[in-house]
């Protein structure tokens, strides 16, 4: 996904099983099928060659069976195995001398073959194929246009609190903490400060009357300062694409570091 993000263009990917170290491969059959397979993991240890991991859906007991019909057969490189399995596949080969791991035939070549669905419902509500790297393309480009929406209602959310603020600091300025004491009701209030040109009339005659002071002008300016910094990275990152592609991929990175590290 981050490859997409930086040049609009996906890698075709691999599949990739956790902790499965065999390998793994999907492609079409002549049915036009995808067929994911997966075969024997093969691990050298000095001289000891270990079966580490086999085909998917594979277990100790069909392994076993694998090897023992390899014996019965004759196969020219195998002397006889030691089973250390507990958790995991760890299977001893005894391999006749002067044969490599790589001429093992009947293991290396063995692997699990599956039909593998891509269908998948689309947007519109309809069945379709969609290949993992039409995923991709697909996720990271609504992805964006989510974030902008985000970004456009974080900077809203900015703005109205910079226009709060600078209010407040008017009010104060003006008196009105002292003016408010003549007005005898909270909608009598309002209404003179609607007069007055206040946009947040509501808001202001809600303001506890402790704040009204000198002291909150200061607190007004750092918020305002503060809010205009964050307006300036929300804004950024809707006008410039570079900018949003670069959070995308800090994301992306915080996520692989979290789940994946």
């Amino acid at each position: 996904m981050i490859f997409f993000l930086k040049t609009a263009k996906v890698r075709k990917l691999n599949p990739w099983v956790r902790g499965f170290l065999g390998p793994l491969r999907y492609e079409k059959n002549e049915n036009n099928d995808f067929i994911f397979s997966s075969g024997f993991n093969l691990t050298q240890e000095g001289n000891a060659v270990f079966i580490t991991d086999a085909p998917q859906s594979f277990n100790r007991e069909r392994v076993v069976a694998l090897l023992d019909r390899l014996l019965e057969e004759k196969a020219d490189y195998l002397g006889g195995y030691t089973d250390h399995s507990r958790d995991r596949f760890r299977i001893e080969l005894d391999i006749k001398r002067g044969k490599k791991s790589s001429q093992l035939h009947g293991i290396t070549d063995v692997f699990n073959n599956e039909v593998t669905a891509y269908n998948m419902i689309t947007v519109e509500g309809t069945l379709a194929e969609i290949m993992p790297e039409e995923v991709i393309r697909r996720f990271s480009l609504f992805r964006k246009k989510h974030l902008i929406r985000r970004f456009k209602r974080l900077s809203a959310i900015e703005e109205e609190k910079i226009k709060k603020n600078n209010e407040l600091i008017r009010f104060i300025r003006e008196g009105w903490n002292k003016k408010v004491t003549a007005i005898k009701s909270k909608s009598d209030l309002e209404l003179t400060l609607k007069r007055a040109k206040f946009v947040y009339f509501e808001w202001l005659s809600a303001m506890p009357i402790y704040r009204l002071t000198l002291d909150e002008v200061d607190k007004c300016k750092k918020l305002i300062a503060e809010a205009k910094q964050q307006l300036s990275l929300f804004q950024h990152r809707v006008k410039d694409d570079s900018k949003l592609v670069q959070f995308m991929i800090e994301e992306l990175r915080e996520l692989k570091e979290r789940y994946d590290p």
